[in-house]
C-alpha cells in the first residue's frame, strides 16, 4: 500500500509524459486504458499497464501495435459537447477495483450538467459533464502516432544537464512533446539517461527542441552565475569601502539653524560625538548641509537625530491664535515642556505659527498643535455662553439692589411717621 501511494505520488509530481505514459485503445470494447510506454520494435510497442489504487495489483505488460497507442490527451478546461457528438467518458470498468479508462460513446441528450450517452460497445448512461472529454482519436484532435515506423533512441545526460532537466522538466516537455509529435519521454534519474519514443522524425525533431532549451537555459544559467559573482564583488568592495572610510549620512539644513547644530563652542557637537560614539559631525557652507561619519550605521542615524534642526511654519486662524497660546502663555509652555521644542513663535503677519527644533520635536509639535486646536471652536463657543450667563445675571443683580434701596428708605419714613404719631397720642392720654 505504502509502495503504491509512494508510485502515486511520485507521478502526481511528474508530467505524464515524461514518465512515458502513454493509452492503450481496446479496440472490441472502444476504450482506452492508461499504461506506461516501455519499450518500441518496429511496429510494436511494450506497455505496462496502470496499477490500480486500490485492490489487488493488476500490472500487467504486453505488446500492442503501435496504431493501438496514442500520447496521454491533456487536460481540458472546458468542453464545447452537442447531441450526436462521440466524446469519451471516463468510468470505471468494474467498480473501484481497476483503473479508470476513457470509453467512447454518443451523446443522446444533455440536461444542465447531466448527459446521456450511449457506448459505442453498448449500453446506455446518464453522466455528469465533468466525465467527459473530446474523442482524441477522432477528427481533427487526433493524437495517436504517425503510421511510420516507431523508434526509441536513450540519451545520455550529463550531471549538470540532468540536475537542469529535473528542475524544468513539466516547462520542457508541455513545450516539447506537442511541438514534435513525440509518443512519449521517459526519464530514468538514476541511469542518467532520457529515453525518446516515436518516429524517427519526432525524435529528431525533440532532440533539436531539447537542445535549444538547454543552450538558452545554460546561457541563463551563465549570466545569473556571473551575476551573482559581480554582486558578491561589489558587496565586498562596498564593506572594504564603509570600513576604510566608516559610514557616513548627510542632509541639508536651514542656515538659521547651523547654530543650533554647533551649540556654543561647539558644546554641541561634542555631546553629540560623545552619546553617539561617532567620529565627525561637519558644517558643509555649500547647501548648507551636515555631514556625518561614524563606525556604524545606527551610530550615525543616532547622531542625525540629535543634529537635523528644522524650521517649519503652521498655519492658523487669526482667531486661534488667543486659544492656541493660552492665557499667560500657558499652553506655549506646555507645548514646549512636552514637545522639547527650541523656539516657537507666532507670525501675525502671515498667521503661522514657526517652530524650530530637532525634526522630531517638530513632529512632536505639529501634533500637539493639531489636537488642541481641535478644541478651539468648542472652547470659544463655551466662553461666549458663560459671558452671556455673567452678563445676564450682572444685570439681575443691579436692578434687584436698587430696589431694596427704596423699600428700605420707606419703612424708615413710615416708621418715623408711625413712631410720631404715636408718641403724640400716648403722651396726650
Amino acid at each position: 500500500q505504502h509502495a503504491r501511494q509512494g508510485r502515486a505520488q511520485a507521478q502526481k509530481d511528474t508530467p505524464p509524459s515524461a514518465m512515458g505514459i502513454v493509452e492503450v485503445k481496446d479496440t472490441e470494447q472502444h476504450c482506452f486504458y492508461r499504461a506506461q510506454l516501455l519499450d518500441v520494435k518496429q511496429d510494436k510497442c511494450l506497455v505496462q499497464y496502470e496499477e490500480a489504487e486500490a485492490g489487488p495489483a493488476r500490472q500487467t505488460q504486453s505488446w500492442v501495435h503501435s496504431k493501438l497507442v496514442r500520447r496521454e490527451p491533456p487536460e481540458q478546461s472546458a468542453v464545447r459537447i452537442e447531441q450526436g457528438a462521440i466524446v469519451e467518458v471516463r468510468v470505471k470498468a468494474d467498480g473501484d477495483s481497476e483503473p479508470p479508462s476513457w470509453w467512447e460513446a454518443e451523446v443522446k441528450e444533455m440536461r444542465d450538467d447531466f448527459i446521456k450517452v450511449r457506448f459505442l460497445a453498448g449500453g446506455d448512461s446518464i453522466v455528469e459533464s465533468l466525465r467527459i472529454r473530446p474523442a482524441f482519436s477522432r477528427g481533427v484532435v487526433a493524437s495517436g502516432p504517425a503510421s511510420a515506423p516507431l523508434a526509441k533512441q536513450t540519451l545520455k545526460l550529463t550531471d549538470g544537464l540532468l540536475a537542469w532537466w529535473v528542475l524544468n522538466e513539466a516547462r520542457v516537455v508541455a513545450d516539447v512533446m506537442p511541438k514534435s509529435q513525440l509518443l512519449a519521454m521517459s526519464l530514468d534519474a538514476k541511469a542518467k539517461a532520457m529515453t525518446l519514443f516515436g518516429t524517427e522524425k519526432a525524435i529528431a525533431t525533440a532532440k533539436m527542441l531539447v537542445d535549444i532549451h538547454a543552450k538558452h537555459q545554460g546561457d541563463i544559467q551563465k549570466r545569473l552565475h556571473e551575476r551573482e559573482q559581480l554582486a558578491s564583488k561589489l558587496q565586498l568592495e562596498r564593506e572594504k569601502k564603509v570600513k576604510s572610510q566608516g559610514h557616513r549620512v548627510e542632509f541639508g539644513i536651514n542656515k538659521e539653524c547651523i547654530g543650533l547644530v554647533v551649540g556654543k563652542s561647539g558644546k554641541h557637537i561634542l555631546s553629540v560625538q560623545k552619546q553617539t560614539g561617532v567620529e565627525r559631525v561637519e558644517i558643509d557652507p555649500v547647501g548648507p548641509r551636515v555631514i556625518i561619519t561614524g563606525p556604524t550605521q545606527a551610530s550615525v542615524e543616532a547622531a542625525r537625530e540629535l543634529c537635523e534642526f528644522v524650521v517649519e511654519r503652521v498655519a492658523v486662524q487669526q482667531q486661534q491664535i488667543g486659544w492656541l497660546i493660552g492665557k499667560g502663555g500657558k499652553n506655549f509652555n506646555d507645548l514646549q515642556n512636552k514637545t522639547s521644542i527650541t523656539r516657537l513663535n507666532i507670525d501675525q503677519a502671515s498667521s503661522e505659527v514657526v517652530l524650530v527644533g530637532l525634526r522630531s520635536a517638530v513632529e512632536q509639535a505639529k501634533l500637539y498643535i493639531d489636537t488642541h486646536l481641535q478644541y478651539a471652536d468648542a472652547a470659544t463657543a463655551e466662553a461666549n455662553e458663560q459671558r452671556a450667563l455673567e452678563e445676564e445675571l450682572s444685570g439681575m443683580t443691579i436692578g434687584g439692589g436698587k430696589g431694596r434701596g427704596r423699600g428700605g428708605g420707606g419703612k424708615g419714613k413710615g416708621g418715623d411717621r408711625g413712631s410720631g404719631r404715636g408718641g403724640e397720642r400716648g403722651g396726650a392720654e
